[in-house]
């Protein structure tokens, strides 16, 4: 046992780390989580991962606890009322970010407490932002307590905007605070849908209109398309990314005759007393945070409190966030009050933003229909996690739901989904997959699509999850060397980059590996021999459809659970040493083409309904509702 332990947990200052070092030389250094273990090995600091304190019991509490704390911290009788704007628990909008937010949490204290009840210790030398909560933990224990300030906080996923793009052949990848995010976002709205006259105007205001909540319209042109021939108004209202950004965007949402809302435009309608009353609101949400020994009770881990190691963030963050939500509940009742929307389509329910949309639409009777956009899991893990990610384990807000086709229609029926509710519309966003008929010539492109650990659960979010996506995206340049004719493309997921960041990883891995953000999907992978992702990405799925053969890498075992994995349409490998002989198979080998070409065939058919057909569908479904 070590007399002394460094516990760091995004702390970034070498100089400072070596300076403790030199005064503790026989310490053991732990990293807490896979931020700090990629810092100190890249510092050359000799270290130990912190994560290997956890047992599959660990990983199970700290999942049940994290689904707890975001369901019911805010429920507790003495705050509850004033976390609660017009009957609307402000909290709740929030509960997907706070899942995450916690996970991490109780995570990180979890092995720090593993780590000192193992190594007992005699002195302990804290870089973390729970000091705090470590400091209590050695008072009881009587172990010496070294603290160094650390001012980097756990934050809520979306209070850090990351942006990709590329400038020319150069991929640009980089992140925001989500203030000045928004800050740029509605500055860049009001000149471009100002200039291009795309904002609702009031004569149209009584016209049955269908509204569209945070849509990409390039990923589905066709469905705007479509729309643009219904006898309603479309109406596109995004609230986290710009509805244009590019040419190809404006050019869709102008040739659709869709026009964009703009909840600041409401603000007129607002009355002084609507204004005061949520100024009252937040002058009286002040209160609750002077009370610390309610939340030092509510957030605790083993029976410590954590409360004092995260107050200041916390009580900032609720503070803007729920700013926020009253801000554009008021707005959104006079959006509903004054035009008339007769349905919502939406694709991702649990956001704070769409949350807010969908609880307002069901109190004014509006109908609203949920829109599958991704290859949904069935593996049993994600069963409790249903909730935060609107998955058919549990009771969703729409009213409707629009799925891809059989295999997940019955999937919702099986968790007690009325079949009238199910809608087996197809998918919108890949008819031009489907339909893509340019001959595209033999290049030997490779595409390496990536997507980072799930990051929902802890089996998901651990150190050597993050370790073995980086290993396994090594190996597969490593052994692409090996086929000097084919050439090795990188398209980072559009996900943000703030565990794994590939575009650091691959300029390290060969800076001359091209990286690609913002492509024509199906005109990039018609053009490649084959396609390589991670866990049963969607973008497999759209790999099959235009008859490539895939790759999974399944860096976690749920992976194995999905249908396209089970009906061999994809060429799945868990074991990075058999990355080598499966890209040889892949590319070379006919037999194995041709066979996952007849196997994905038979998926699609059970899983994509109306192929290449399902905007029209939809658009039809949604002008006679």
């Amino acid at each position: 046992m070590n007399k002394s332990l460094i516990l760091i947990d995004n702390f970034f200052d070498k100089n400072k780390i070596n300076m403790i070092q030199k005064q503790y030389p026989d310490a053991k250094i732990l990293a807490i989580n896979y931020k700090t273990h990629k810092f100190l090995e890249k510092s050359n600091i000799s270290h130990e991962l912190g994560d290997e304190y956890l047992s599959d019991d660990d990983k199970k509490s700290i999942d049940h606890k994290s689904i707890e704390f975001s369901k019911n911290w805010y429920r507790e009788k003495n705050i509850k009322n004033f976390l609660n704007f017009k009957n609307y628990d402000l909290p709740n909008f929030l509960e997907l970010e706070f899942l995450v937010y916690f996970l991490e949490i109780l995570k990180t204290t979890t092995v720090i407490l593993n780590i000192l009840k193992k190594e007992k210790p005699t002195n302990v030398i804290n870089l973390t932002q729970f000091n705090d909560y470590i400091s209590k933990f050695c008072d009881i224990h009587g172990i010496n307590s070294i603290n160094y300030k650390n001012e980097n906080q756990n934050q809520l996923h979306y209070d850090q905007i990351n942006l990709k793009f590329n400038l020319g052949k150069l991929p640009i990848s980089f992140n925001i605070t989500r203030t000045k995010f928004l800050k740029i976002k509605k500055f860049f709205e009001k000149i471009v849908y100002g200039v291009y006259d795309l904002k609702l105007k009031s004569n149209s205001f009584n016209l049955e209109s269908i509204l569209l909540l945070d849509f990409n319209p390039v990923i589905y042109e066709n469905l705007f398309l479509e729309l643009s021939k219904i006898n309603k108004n479309i109406l596109l209202l995004n609230q986290r990314r710009p509805a244009i950004w590019n040419l190809k965007s404006l050019n869709i949402v102008k040739n659709s005759k869709c026009k964009i809302i703009n909840l600041e435009n409401f603000q007129k309608y607002l009355t002084v007393e609507q204004i005061d009353e949520s100024k009252t609101f937040l002058t009286n949400l002040n209160k609750i945070w002077k009370m610390d020994n309610i939340f030092e009770n509510l957030f605790q881990n083993n029976g410590i409190t954590f409360w004092h190691s995260i107050k200041s963030y916390f009580i900032q963050t609720c503070n803007d966030r729920f700013s926020e939500s009253i801000n554009r509940i008021l707005l959104l009742e006079k959006l509903f009050q004054n035009v008339s929307i007769v349905n919502i389509l939406e694709w991702a329910e649990t956001g704070q933003e769409e949350k807010e949309v969908l609880t307002l639409a069901k109190n004014m009777k509006i109908n609203s229909i949920m829109l599958q956009h991704a290859m949904y899991s069935t593996a049993s893990i994600w069963k409790d996690f249903g909730r935060f990610l609107a998955r058919f384990t549990h009771p969703l807000m729409s009213d409707q739901q629009a799925v891809w086709g059989e295999l997940t229609k019955n999937f919702a029926i099986s968790n007690g989904y009325a079949p009238e509710k199910i809608l087996k519309v197809g998918s919108p966003r890949h008819d031009n997959f489907f339909n893509f008929k340019t001959k595209s010539p033999k290049t030997g492109f490779v595409l390496l699509a990536t997507t980072g650990a799930s990051g929902i659960f802890t089996e998901g979010s651990t150190t050597d999850v993050y370790i073995k996506f980086d290993n396994f995206i090594k190996e597969v340049c490593r052994v692409m060397k090996k086929f000097p004719e084919k050439k090795l493309i990188v398209k980072p997921h559009p996900q943000s980059d703030f565990i794994n960041n590939i575009t650091e990883l691959i300029k390290e891995i060969d800076p001359k590996i091209t990286i690609i953000y913002d492509t024509d999907l199906p005109k990039l992978i018609s053009m490649c021999d084959a396609v390589i992702s991670f866990n049963t990405s969607t973008i497999l799925l759209e790999s099959i459809i235009m008859n490539k053969p895939s790759i999974d890498l399944q860096i976690e075992n749920w992976s194995k659970e999905n249908e396209i994995t089970k009906m061999n349409a994809v060429y799945s490998i868990d074991n990075i040493s058999d990355i080598e002989n499966g890209l040889r198979k892949i590319l070379y080998d006919e037999n194995t083409k041709k066979e996952l070409s007849e196997n994905s065939k038979i998926f699609l058919e059970q899983f994509i309904h109306n192929p290449g057909n399902a905007s029209k569908i939809l658009a039809q479904f949604l002008d006679k509702s």
